[in-house]
């Protein structure tokens, strides 16, 4: 089965047999994923990467051997012709020094024809087979010096083709050089990468201790049984080792890695799992889980250490009322003219939908929160402003602020986009101005600098976490 989930948990346990040295298993994990053409992760493409290039440089470090073995066998053909040629100069200049002999020898027997013109023809003879004999070694010398050009040819061309393997061979030698170079920046990719697992798993233990305590008092099971058999029925849930619940009709690989992903720690105060709990889901039965986990929890992180935790860590407990989005789940809650209060999955991107990057190809995070330390100041005074112009003057990595008028809850929003113009908005009268609705400040307006401590003064003064 391929989805989002199932090859996030792939990943993880590919990350694990790298840790473990497992390479073999790595690869296994690697190739079956590439055979579903599941989407790799980062580590997964930097393993696959490395192992291409130790393949490439394994090649090239062949064809540079043969290479060898050829200019070492050419070497030792050349120097044989050179052998060769020296042997034929030395023949042409004996040949030569036979024809010079000869020579004198011809005239000395032109010369005692002159004086023997008469005599007997036995010297006629010898005479005809000297001048056959010369004519033989002008012949046999012609061919030698046609030995000798295509030997000098068969130098030249050996030479043009060692120069040619040599050349070869420094390209080699430079590519080699340079998948050296990439082999060894990918290995320090793959350590920083490993460090990062490394603190992932650190992180991981923490949440593991924390998760280990009792959540439930067992009293307060046993007095609400009516409650949760009625639950049991309406979800069709079933008892798991007398602890758990699970839905039956749901794969258990999903089911689990559903669970793994819930356990995943955002910030100090705050998991995934906080934030995947939607009513528009229950009711439409549809699914609220992400199709990218990774960039679900990039983007999830940078929302609650940036924004999120800060002000649960000066103001108190924040309670999570919506926040991630699916896309089936916010197209449902925008039909019908928005029917559940939701935008288009096009103006939601990179908001409420934290899994899919906004259309300049930033990510972001939106949720809908409820500072509870500020609900008895706010239903005492009505005023919404307070707690906005807090967070604008404490919180400088918030995009948006949003609120509404039920605890003056609001949609708090981190981007990616470091030039994303900042803004709070309100669908609640204003208690200075008695607009009912409207921008309190974004960028542009006059009261957007500057410190704004006197509307939230007496509130901070009055606060007891």
């Amino acid at each position: 089965m391929s989805n989002p989930f199932t090859n996030w948990l792939q990943s993880r346990k590919f990350s694990d047999a790298l840790n473990q040295g497992n390479i073999q298993l790595a690869q296994e994990l690697l190739e079956k994923k590439q055979r579903v053409g599941a989407r790799l992760s980062l580590l997964e493409k930097v393993f696959r990467d490395k192992i291409q290039s130790e393949q490439s440089s394994k090649n090239y470090e062949r064809e540079v051997i043969v290479l060898r073995s050829q200019m070492s066998q050419n070497s030792q053909l050349i120097e044989q012709l050179t052998t060769k040629y020296k042997r034929l100069e030395q023949s042409i200049e004996s040949t030569h020094n036979q024809i010079k002999h000869k020579e004198q020898e011809f005239i000395l027997i032109q010369q005692k024809l002159k004086d023997l013109a008469k005599e007997n023809g036995s010297l006629q003879k010898e005479l005809a087979i000297s001048i056959e004999e010369i004519e033989g070694l002008c012949d046999q010398l012609k061919h030698k010096e046609y030995e000798f050009i295509l030997i000098q040819q068969q130098l030249e061309t050996r030479r043009q083709e060692g120069s040619s393997l040599q050349k070869q061979l420094e390209i080699s030698r430079r590519q080699t050089e340079a998948l050296h170079n990439r082999v060894k920046h990918e290995e320090q990719e793959a350590i920083s990468i490993h460090q990062q697992i490394e603190a992932y798993k650190q992180e991981k233990r923490v949440l593991l201790n924390q998760i280990s305590k009792p959540l439930v008092d067992n009293s307060l099971l046993a007095q609400n049984k009516d409650f949760i058999y009625l639950v049991k029925n309406k979800f069709k849930f079933n008892e798991i080792n007398d602890k758990l619940l699970q839905c039956t009709g749901i794969d258990k690989e999903i089911f689990y890695d559903l669970e793994e992903l819930g356990r995943v720690q955002l910030s100090k105060s705050f998991f995934m799992r906080e934030f995947l709990y939607s009513e528009i889901s229950q009711i439409e039965t549809l699914s609220n889980i992400p199709e990218n986990p990774e960039l679900a929890i990039a983007s999830g992180k940078n929302l609650c250490e940036k924004v999120i935790e800060p002000i649960q860590q000066q103001l108190g407990r924040i309670s999570s009322r919506s926040a991630y989005h699916s896309r089936a789940v916010n197209s449902k809650g925008a039909e019908n003219k928005n029917q559940y209060n939701c935008a288009t999955n096009e103006s939601n991107y990179a908001k409420h939908i934290w899994d899919v990057r906004d259309a300049e190809g930033y990510m972001g995070a939106t949720a809908c929160i409820i500072v509870t330390s500020f609900i008895p100041y706010y239903e005492k005074t009505g005023d919404w402003t307070t707690l906005a112009w807090w967070i604008h003057d404490r919180i400088p990595d918030y995009a948006e602020l949003e609120f509404f008028s039920k605890y003056a809850a609001f949609n708090v929003s981190w981007h990616e986009n470091p030039n994303y113009p900042k803004s709070i908005y309100s669908y609640i009268q204003d208690p200075h101005t008695n607009k009912n609705s409207g921008y309190l400040t974004k960028e542009g307006m006059d009261n957007f600098t500057g410190s704004h401590a006197e509307f939230y003064q007496e509130f901070v003064q009055g606060l007891i976490i």
